[in-house]
């Protein structure tokens, strides 16, 4: 299982890019379509063999899985990476997650996570077409 989906989370204006089991070259022809800086890709071709997930500069959020079977262990790295997607997400918006008020941030967590087991669920025998992803 090999592909890459873009998830879009509404309320937000935004979208995500998840990849998942794809090597950089494969992921590369995906970065194609969107806004990141060579820094930025460096950096994602630099952790080929683990899970990130990344705010680039060019104002695109990526979730990498490059090692990804379902079990409860890699589920729980996803949702560790969905965590991480959330939080900048609200870092865009301009309310940063703190010690108060986590309730916002478990509903898009619980969403974000939803969305993602999704795709992984949509595209286990079929391949995803590129989309550009609007940033």
């Amino acid at each position: 299982m090999k592909f890459h989906a873009i998830i879009e989370i509404p309320i937000y204006n935004q979208e995500i890019l998840v990849s998942v089991n794809q090597n950089n070259e494969e992921l590369e022809s995906v970065l194609d379509f969107i806004h990141i800086s060579e820094k930025d890709k460096l950096e994602l071709f630099e952790r080929e063999n683990n899970a990130c997930a990344m705010d680039v500069d060019g104002g695109g959020i990526i979730i990498r899985l490059p090692n990804y079977k379902p079990s409860p262990y890699n589920n729980g790295i996803l949702v560790h990476e969905v965590f991480h997607a959330c939080e900048f997400i609200f870092w865009r918006i301009g309310a940063p997650v703190e010690a108060k008020g986590h309730e916002p941030f478990a509903y898009l967590l619980g969403y974000l996570s939803e969305q993602v087991f999704k795709a992984i669920e949509e595209n286990t025998n079929t391949q995803t077409q590129y989309k550009q992803l609007a940033v």
